[in-house]
């Protein structure tokens, strides 16, 4: 509440004008302390019935469209370390829930950039494959390691690889991820190597 309320004051200019940029930081906070919040919400929930029987909200989208909000939200991330992004996405529609696609991408987006290296470049693809679509994320950290296939999408499960920032993860967002891909009725893999991540959807157009 307080980071919500003091965003506010900051983005009406109480204490005082804003340059652009200025207004642009206050932006960002501002979504992800709604963010939090939301993260909150999940982990007091996580596991619970409530999860699961969250009914679903089918509806067109344009899968370039929320992934386009969601790499502007983490702009910042990426720009203090010198991120590059890949975009490689197709546009086209499909039937799905919103809120629960973003969060997917949303999620896998911010793990790619924990362990992308300074200057290292992240690859975002998302096309149709028949009545499929693949979402595909790359960075170039190291990877996941044999030994931890097993456990990476257990709730609380945390890496040996050596995330970037201050702030450790909840250990909670491949596994939040994969509840709502596997909810939308596809399937997330991992790929060998480098960070790589990919999420199958149906179409259902």
């Amino acid at each position: 509440t307080a980071l919500r309320e003091g965003s506010d004051l900051l983005s009406e200019e109480i204490a005082g004008p804003l340059t652009e940029k200025q207004r642009e930081i206050v932006y960002i906070l501002r979504q992800h302390s709604l963010d939090l919040q939301r993260l909150i919400e999940d982990l007091l929930r996580h596991g619970e019935s409530e999860f699961q029987q969250t009914p679903l909200k089918l509806q067109p989208v344009k899968p370039i469209e929320i992934i386009a909000k969601v790499i502007d939200k983490q702009h910042l991330a990426m720009a203090s370390r010198h991120i590059k992004l890949d975009r490689q996405v197709d546009d086209f529609v499909l039937r799905t829930d919103p809120e629960r696609l973003r969060i997917v991408f949303d999620n896998l987006l911010s793990n790619a950039i924990k362990y992308s290296p300074a200057n290292g470049t992240i690859t975002v693809s998302e096309k149709k494959n028949d009545n499929h679509v693949l979402l595909s994320v790359i960075d170039e950290g190291p990877g996941v390691a044999d030994e931890e296939m097993d456990n990476l999408f257990d709730p609380f499960y945390r890496g040996q690889a050596v995330a970037a920032g201050v702030v450790k993860g909840s250990g909670l967002g491949l596994s939040i991820a994969k509840e709502h891909v596997l909810t939308l009725g596809g399937e997330i893999t991992v790929g060998r190597g480098k960070g790589h991540f990919t999420v199958q959807l149906p179409l259902n157009i």
